[in-house]
């Protein structure tokens, strides 16, 4: 062995030149920007999904159904045919119904917002499942590229 060789391997330096670490330096950073750029992403995303507003109509229809039987009773009192009572009765039915309807109504209501919070969430799961493999591919590629 020269004495040239024998003080490389001594000293401690690696026989590598600086163009063959630059690689492994240049993937490191790609990966690095890419999980920075995923993380970024998921960021604004998740802000932009939160702002989803979503109300929920929680009134039974207690107090419609009272006033209709309300009026329903002072109408009733006030009639003095048989005329006036069939009238008085379609007054009651239109009164309920409209009450069913409401009702009927606010389940849509409720059941329309769901929906849009179940969406919210799905793509808020989606996008933090895609940040977490994107930062484990760029852990992978970093881990690979140093073995190299």
């Amino acid at each position: 062995m020269s004495d040239t060789q024998s003080q490389i391997s001594t000293s401690g330096e690696s026989n590598s030149t600086p163009a063959q670490t630059a690689p492994a330096r240049k993937s490191s950073k790609i990966t690095l920007i890419i999980g920075s750029l995923a993380i970024v992403a998921a960021y604004f995303s998740a802000i932009t999904l939160s702002a989803v507003k979503v109300s929920f109509k929680t009134v039974n229809g207690a107090s419609e159904i009272s006033d209709a039987i309300l009026n329903y009773k002072a109408n009733d009192a006030a009639s003095t045919t048989v005329y006036n009572q069939m009238v008085t009765n379609g007054w009651a039915a239109k009164d309920l119904l409209q009450v069913i309807g409401n009702q009927n109504s606010r389940i849509i209501d409720n059941q329309v917002a769901t929906v849009h919070l179940m969406q919210a969430t799905n793509t808020l799961i989606f996008y933090g499942l895609g940040v977490i493999a994107v930062i484990g591919i760029a852990i992978l590629f970093g881990l690979n590229s140093r073995k190299s």
